[in-house]
């Protein structure tokens, strides 16, 4: 059973990337400046036939792991989220049919209300495949929809979220290491790093997180390098990244550097080191 159930595994991973090899979007995420009100997104068909999406808006809101999560599994219904774009932005097609190789243009209109407070607000344009319903089957696997990532069904659909923010007035934000220590996993006990972010200003804030440490006298990664970014709804998140086999043994005995970037200009923010 373990052997199929590991089969199976890698046939979906085989098909989710095929599937999402399949289409491409221009920008994957979409910035509408205070003076602006109208951007576009391209659709590509990549694939050798004929593919329909419908698109929609759903907002997600930004846990304190760094995760999305849509609003109906945060908050009830009837809670108002306040850094929503959903209803400042108009969009059209609905609907996009590309025959092979061809693309589409989605086109935005943004209407901000009166009176509405500085600051960046936040929905997602939603692409689902349209399926003929002959070929789909009851068997459905799913994932947590993330940023910039597949969520893909058997048998039923494939689908991504594109980012889409709406900033208004004067924007400030800024991001910085709260803490930072080595751990543990909880699940397999592999060795980690466990650090805490803090956001503070009327906008989303990210930055670009490295790490090396001093392994047989030269310098090499201590994880992979990570942009963080954090949404506005969120004051502080909390990430755990793995530590790279080949600096296990190393981080054990030496202390890792861990360095923050700002995303937009390529500078230093933070330093600081975990013994």
């Amino acid at each position: 059973m373990r052997h199929l159930l590991i089969l199976f595994a890698l046939l979906l991973g085989s098909m989710a990337h095929a599937q999402s090899a399949a289409i491409g979007v221009a920008p994957t995420r979409v910035v509408i400046a205070p003076n602006q009100n109208t951007s576009e997104i391209a659709v590509i068909n990549n694939s050798d036939r004929l593919m329909r999406y419908k698109i929609e808006m759903a907002d997600q809101m930004m846990t304190t792991s760094g995760t999305l999560q849509t609003i109906s599994q945060t908050i009830s219904d009837t809670a108002t989220f306040p850094y929503s774009a959903k209803n400042m932005v108009k969009f059209l097609p609905r609907t996009v049919n590309m025959p092979a190789g061809k693309r589409q243009t989605v086109r935005l209109l943004v209407t901000r209300p009166q009176g509405l407070p500085a600051g960046d607000y936040h929905t997602h344009l939603i692409l689902t495949e349209i399926v003929d319903p002959v070929s789909a089957t009851e068997v459905s696997i799913t994932t947590p929809l993330k940023e910039n990532a597949a969520n893909f069904q058997v048998g039923m659909s494939y689908s991504m979220g594109i980012p889409l923010v709406v900033q208004q007035g004067t924007i400030s934000s800024s991001i910085s290491i709260v803490s930072a220590s080595k751990t543990v996993n909880a699940q397999d006990k592999s060795p980690e790093l466990t650090v805490t972010l803090q956001r503070s200003g009327n906008a989303e804030a990210s930055g670009q997180l490295t790490t090396t440490i001093n392994a047989a006298g030269k310098s090499i990664p201590a994880t992979q390098n990570r942009i963080i970014r954090i949404y506005r709804e969120a004051d502080q998140v909390t990430i755990h990244l793995p530590i790279l086999e080949e600096a296990v043994k190393a981080a054990t005995t030496q202390p890792i550097t861990l360095k923050l970037e700002s995303t937009a200009r390529k500078q230093t923010l933070q330093t600081l080191q975990i013994p």
